[in-house]
């Protein structure tokens, strides 16, 4: 038998640098376009601050206009990184939810929102260039934007998701509302019926809330006494001390613990701490139980029961989570104002689609059909939905009506159209 090596032939020719396929992750491209966006003037950014539907208005005057467009240019690399990130099946931040235990910072949170408020202004230039099919495919992205942000593990991630679709629906309303093209509409609510099927909950994010407020409880047991058990219990009490150096840091967080109710032995030892760690960790188990178990009931008896079991609780709870999200008739309430959003942004296309020219259908009768006959209700009771269509028909006003459950009010949720734009 030969022994003699096989040497395949190579062809120098036929091999070559393999260019590195995009990730699929969405939060990737994300994360890029707000290195993009931050590297953008601060004061052209400084015109995100407000709600898109205050951004742009009927009243917007030409120098206003240059200004937007001025920023668009700007942020164009931005833009072109979050629309990728929005064309992705999938989004993971991929926050280490053992480091994110230790304080409720999350870097993106925040400046996604610009993102989504940069990304409706360049869906307006394209709409404003009577391109109604490329404006309406980047209103759709941005919604998908919202519905990525509402799939993350936290509470924080999760409402940032309601306010990006809040702007998203807006938007796409707008743009509905000002479309020629019937059949374009019909099509785009379809897709959002696709992309959006539900509104988001907060459920899922109350569960890892939990499980991160648990996450919290070991660090702060394993730190003291000798840890910086002191600043983690800084990060979330209101207030700082004159002092930033560990003695002052540790006297004030003891001297706000004794406000809340925490007795000053607590600190004596590390047996009288592990013990006051446990019975945080009790109450806080059976307060996310009750607030699941309240979350889960109709939005009306949501509300209340959840404002219960706040008062129940509020006296024993260290604040280590969010204080603006621990109440759960809160979080009821805001939930229940994103699906009136959705539910009323669903409503202003299908007005849209079935309007004969520029007139708009004389009742919400007109539309029924496109809802199984029967409109969507209220997220509550007493939240009457109401429509009202201008003289000439080419103009409207719907809404649901707002209302106060105990001591929790939930806004009007309306969109209007008077011929000339749309506002919030």
């Amino acid at each position: 038998m030969s022994s003699a090596v096989f040497q395949p032939k190579i062809h120098a020719a036929e091999i070559e640098q393999r260019l590195p396929n995009s990730s699929s992750n969405a939060a990737l491209h994300y994360q890029r376009a707000l290195l993009f966006l931050a590297e953008v003037d601060p004061g052209k950014r400084k015109q995100l601050e407000k709600p898109i539907w205050e951004i742009v208005t009927p009243k917007t005057s030409e120098q206003e206009t240059k200004a937007i467009d001025d920023l668009l240019i700007a942020a164009r690399h931005a833009i072109r990184a979050g629309l990728i990130g929005a064309a992705q099946a999938n989004a993971d931040f991929g926050a280490n939810m053992s480091e994110y235990s230790v304080g409720t910072v999350l870097p993106h949170v925040g400046p996604m929102q610009d993102l989504a408020k940069l990304i409706a202004l360049y869906g307006m230039q394209k709409e404003a260039e009577g391109d109604w099919q490329e404006s309406a495919q980047v209103y759709l992205d941005l919604i998908r934007m919202g519905q990525h942000m509402g799939q993350q593990t936290t509470l924080a991630e999760s409402i940032e998701g309601v306010r990006i679709l809040e702007t998203g629906y807006h938007a796409l309303a707008s743009w509905a509302v000002h479309s020629p093209d019937t059949q374009l509409i019909k099509e785009v609510r379809s897709l959002l019926g696709a992309i959006a099927p539900n509104p988001l909950t907060p459920a899922t994010a109350i569960g890892y809330e939990a499980a991160l407020v648990d996450l919290r409880l070991n660090r702060l047991q394993d730190a003291f006494p000798d840890g910086n058990w002191a600043e983690m219990m800084l990060s979330v009490i209101e207030g700082r001390p004159e002092k930033q150096d560990p003695a002052s840091i540790e006297a004030f967080v003891k001297s706000e613990a004794a406000k809340r109710g925490v007795p000053t032995s607590v600190f004596d030892s590390k047996s009288s701490f592990d013990e006051f760690i446990e019975k945080l960790r009790s109450v806080n188990a059976q307060y996310y139980e009750a607030t699941l178990n309240s979350l889960a009931l109709p939005t009306e008896k949501s509300i209340t029961v959840g404002e219960q079991t706040y008062q129940k609780f509020a006296p024993q709870l260290l604040r280590l989570g969010d204080p603006g999200t621990l109440n759960p008739g809160q979080i009821a309430a805001y939930f229940a104002s994103h699906q009136a959003e959705h539910q009323l942004a669903d409503l202003v296309l299908a007005l849209s689609a079935n309007k004969q020219g520029d007139l708009f259908p004389k009742d919400l009768s007109k539309v029924a059909n496109d809802f199984g006959g029967k409109l969507s209700p209220s997220p509550t009771e007493s939240g009457k939905l109401t429509y009202k269509v201008s003289p000439d028909q080419k103009g409207f006003r719907i809404s649901y009506l707002g209302t106060k459950i105990g001591g929790v009010e939930i806004p009007e949720i309306s969109f209007e159209y008077g011929g000339g734009g749309a506002s919030k």
